[in-house]
């Protein structure tokens, strides 16, 4: 995935802007004149009120007019704010969408042909590369993403991965149907293990679960939990579909499952709230491919 710089997008970077306001029952931005389309993103840098938007990135899910506009998390999840904000801050900032990649997939960012280091120059959502406001992007720049498909080592019965690191309020993509072969759906067996970061630590958490999962039908989408075991909380937490399972819906202190589905793919995820830093690994066997 290549991409020019306009001189409008060179512009458009890392332009701050003030005294924006933030609507909790309807996500929605309010700025004189934004000047957004659909799929900006923003860096949110500040805002005031009570369990209102908080600083990170967001993605423009729809423009209502020439002054508001609905925003979305990252990973096209409704935002959970319930407070108003007044005196919203935020940077607009180049991010560029990258069709099939999730957060397992590798991937390495070039900017007129030097690498750029990940979570310093840009940062990776699924399908999304958004580029740090302290990089100087100028028109007629190169952004180049390649993208080398997911970690996950499929066999003709089974697919696995170790060694995910996932920090504290992090999600990983475990595995989706892009990974299948037939991927409209999917039944199968998932084990998943994960332990404190730090070797010396003993915390931990291994789980067994059935998993079915279904494109576009989030309603058809189940985990039924087995076996659980381990002193990470008092267990793993199970989130079935519905809603796209973001960080913010497992429970604090937990770490978690969760599977959901949209129109192009389904998705199982591993999100991790248990106040450290944890290290994971997977295998789904018996799949229905």
């Amino acid at each position: 995935s290549n991409t020019t710089i306009t001189s409008a997008q060179a512009t458009y970077h890392n332009t701050s802007v003030t005294g924006g306001t933030y609507t909790a029952s309807s996500d929605t931005l309010t700025k004189t004149s934004h000047g957004f389309s659909v799929d900006d993103v923003i860096n949110v840098t500040a805002a005031t009120g009570t369990d209102t938007i908080t600083t990170g990135r967001y993605r423009v899910k729809t423009v209502t007019d020439a002054n508001d506009v609905v925003l979305e998390g990252m990973d096209f999840s409704a935002l959970t704010f319930s407070g108003n904000g007044t005196s919203v801050e935020y940077s607009k900032v180049h991010s560029q969408r990258v069709n099939n990649m999730t957060l397992i997939n590798k991937a390495m960012v070039f900017l007129n042909g030097m690498l750029l280091v990940e979570d310093t120059d840009y940062y990776r959502d699924d399908q999304y590369v958004t580029i740090d406001a302290s990089v100087n992007i100028l028109q007629n720049h190169v952004v180049a993403v390649r993208n080398f498909g997911s970690y996950s080592t499929p066999a003709s019965t089974d697919i696995s991965n170790t060694s995910i690191t996932i920090a504290d309020e992090g999600v990983a993509t475990l595995l989706t149907s892009d990974d299948l072969t037939s991927n409209t759906t999917a039944v199968f067996n998932l084990w998943v293990s994960a332990r404190h970061a730090t070797a010396t630590n003993d915390a931990y958490r291994t789980t067994q679960i059935f998993c079915r999962a279904e494109v576009n039908v989030a309603a058809d989408c189940y985990l039924h939990l087995v076996a659980d075991a381990g002193n990470i909380n008092t267990g793993m937490e199970i989130k079935d579909a519905g809603n796209y399972s973001s960080i913010s819906s497992f429970t604090d202190g937990k770490i978690g499952i969760g599977v959901t589905a949209d129109s192009n793919r389904w998705s199982v995820v591993l999100g991790n709230r248990s106040s450290h830093s944890i290290i994971a690994g997977f295998k789904a066997i018996a799949i229905t491919n």
